[in-house]
């Protein structure tokens, strides 16, 4: 109990908890979009809560160089190039036309949409 020098008093405060409501994960969602040198691409599995990853597939057929990717990611909500760390594998396939390359490409998805633009670099 606190009292002031006229005798006043008051009585004891109650602890007051504040709960926030949960809020459920959002899940985001890629877009994978093929470069001027791809065949195909898709991404699997194509929607995922931020921090899971999500890998790409592309190909270029009848293709005789080097397999080689490189990748850009861009806010689907903003439109702002995004800076996203992402590893990858490539390789080759024989084809009637040349060789098929292909790469793998995983990243984490962020705190927000993407659509991920993939070419293969010559």
């Amino acid at each position: 109990v606190g009292y002031n020098n006229a005798g006043l008093t008051a009585t004891a405060s109650q602890d007051v908890t504040l709960t926030r409501p949960v809020i459920p994960p959002t899940t985001y969602t890629v877009t994978p979009v093929c470069g001027t040198d791809c065949s195909y691409i898709s991404a699997s599995p194509t929607s995922a809560l931020a921090g899971n990853s999500i890998t790409i597939y592309a190909d270029r057929e009848g293709y005789n160089g080097n397999a080689d990717i490189s990748c850009s990611f861009t806010r689907t909500s903003t439109g702002a190039s995004a800076t996203i760390d992402y590893t990858k594998s490539c390789g080759y396939n024989t084809s009637p036309g040349g060789r098929e390359i292909y790469c793998n490409v995983t990243f984490k998805m962020p705190s927000y949409n993407v659509t991920a633009t993939c070419d293969f670099v010559d």
